[in-house]
């Protein structure tokens, strides 16, 4: 059972009154997720030449080019980036989401050339592009990670918390299924979102879930999400339309307390009881406003646990972080 204690700035009666709270030491402070947040490139760096990655409806030709990695986190690298000449070619399982591609791109084929990508992944990725590149003495460009780093956190319409989602498969037991990449496309657009995850696509540009799939842009000339869809598996296996919901949680039972002062400030106290959907969970992830700022988070036993929440005008995604994992059922 966790509390969560909460104070937020609350519109009332056409006033706002704005609460400035002390920042507990719960807040943003374990070390891996700082790791995440102020991730930056290594010194591991491949060449790659042809090299082909599947993932899902998309598939990347890393025709020629250099990949350097970022710094592990707990034994994991969770990034890299990619100049070089590359293609992309998204060819969804869905007819409807192929037919709204060719209406959008006026050509039968989603074909998109890039000369600079970011990767951001738990999945297989890493040791694909190891397996598949050889030796390289040259260097990338450190700015294109700051870059995805910036939008992500800071853009009008993203904002998602990146490095909370990776933190969430960096910390668990099992392993991860998670993939994005910023493409920095020639043809289509300079800002390209592919992402996959299996516990639901990003909310980016707009929420897709429970589709695990997407692609999207977020020029501020030409954005919005040109196509989402489940795993091409789950078409050919006809479970698709069932696929209600991929949260890694179902919430049994929860109990709010809120008082409303005065000044129009809100506190409140909620009592949550959640049942975990999958194995290895440690990082539990709430749809929470973002302008209801946690104060604190304690387990059933009074025991103070480290949370996540980004300031309310960032990427303010509230998730929690376990002392122990859970197993789906627990």
């Amino acid at each position: 059972m966790l509390v969560l204690s909460l104070r937020w700035a609350f519109l009332f009666l056409g006033s706002m009154t704005l609460f400035a709270a002390d920042i507990p030491a719960g807040r943003n402070s374990d070390p891996s997720y700082q790791q995440l947040r102020n991730l930056a490139l290594g010194g591991e760096t491949v060449g790659v030449s042809n090299l082909t990655i599947h993932r899902d409806a998309g598939t990347f030709h890393l025709r020629s080019g250099i990949v350097c990695f970022v710094v592990p986190v707990a034994g994991k690298v969770t990034g890299a980036v990619f100049v070089g000449d590359g293609n992309f070619v998204l060819d969804p399982a869905l007819p409807s989401e192929n037919a709204s591609l060719k209406m959008l791109t006026r050509e039968s084929e989603f074909s998109e050339t890039f000369t600079q990508a970011v990767f951001r992944f738990t999945d297989s990725t890493y040791d694909e592009i190891k397996k598949g590149g050889g030796t390289s003495s040259g260097s990338c460009d450190a700015g294109l990670l700051h870059d995805s780093q910036t939008a992500m956190r800071h853009n009008l319409i993203l904002k998602w918390n990146l490095e909370g989602r990776l933190l969430q498969d960096v910390l668990s037991t099992e392993p991860g299924g998670f993939f994005l990449a910023f493409i920095h496309g020639k043809k289509y657009d300079g800002k390209e979102i592919f992402a996959i995850d299996p516990h639901g696509a990003p909310p980016l540009v707009m929420p897709v879930d429970p589709e695990e799939v997407e692609f999207a842009t977020y020029n501020d000339n030409k954005l919005g999400v040109w196509a989402a869809f489940h795993f091409a598996d789950e078409y050919k296996q006809g479970t698709a339309l069932g696929s209600q919901t991929n949260g890694v949680i179902h919430i049994e039972h929860q109990q709010l307390q809120t008082t409303i002062e005065k000044n129009a400030n809100l506190i409140g106290k909620a009592t949550t009881t959640f049942v975990s959907r999958v194995n290895g969970l440690r990082v539990v992830p709430f749809d929470l406003y973002r302008r209801l700022r946690v104060e604190s988070v304690t387990a059933e036993d009074g025991q103070a646990m480290s949370f996540i929440q980004e300031d309310k005008n960032d990427d303010a995604d509230f998730s929690v972080i376990l002392p122990k994992a859970l197993a789906a059922g627990e």
